[in-house]
């Protein structure tokens, strides 16, 4: 099932990934992967018209002011959203390069998370004064929201990371989360979705 959008240059590195993590699936079973990848992370649209199911979060309801961690997989562009239409307060913690590139989708969705009636800030992490901004928002009493796996942060020498089982490998991570929750004295919530058909 070779296309020629799956003969190019991201598919080969996407292989070379699944073979060093997964090294007992197929050759053929990548192409599936990769295909189903692809469709996976189409652009999606800010505004939502689905149904979510946000049980799950009743943790972030209680307690003292958490680290939410996101992962760019599916619809994560709605989750802020979602988290704000059930009254979850928060900052989100993001990449300068990332605000800059999306400026106008991110005033949208500043704009759609303040009809809420709550202030919600971005916080940029290249910024000097971003850790304390960061304790700004949990003393404050709201959530900091950010990408787990984004690439803005610490440096990317491999002394200043840990290494991690991964699957059936091991992965170089960075320690900036687990640092950021300790300083803050916040815990860290994981926070995905799972999509269901129909």
């Amino acid at each position: 099932m070779f296309t020629k959008q799956n003969l190019t240059w991201e598919y080969a590195i996407f292989s070379a990934h699944i073979h060093r993590y997964l090294p007992h699936l197929k050759w053929e079973d990548h192409v599936i992967i990769y295909n189903k990848w692809i469709a996976y992370h189409q652009p999606k649209p800010l505004k939502y018209s689905i149904e979510w199911d946000v049980s799950a979060l009743d943790a972030l309801y209680n307690g003292s002011p958490k680290i939410i961690c996101l992962y760019h997989l599916g619809m994560h562009g709605q989750i802020p959203l979602v988290l704000a239409d059930h009254g979850i307060h928060f900052d989100l913690l993001m990449d300068t390069k990332v605000f800059q590139k999306n400026r106008r989708e991110m005033q949208v969705m500043q704009d759609t998370l303040r009809k809420t009636g709550r202030y919600y800030r971005f916080l940029m992490s290249d910024d000097p004064k971003v850790l304390l901004k960061a304790r700004s928002t949990i003393r404050e009493g709201r959530h900091l929201v950010l990408f787990a796996d984004g690439n803005s942060g610490a440096s990317d020498s491999l002394d200043r990371k840990v290494q991690v089982n991964f699957l059936e490998s091991t992965i170089y991570a960075r320690k900036g989360i687990a640092l950021l929750s300790y300083l803050l004295q916040a815990p860290v919530i994981p926070v995905s979705h799972y999509q269901y058909e129909n």
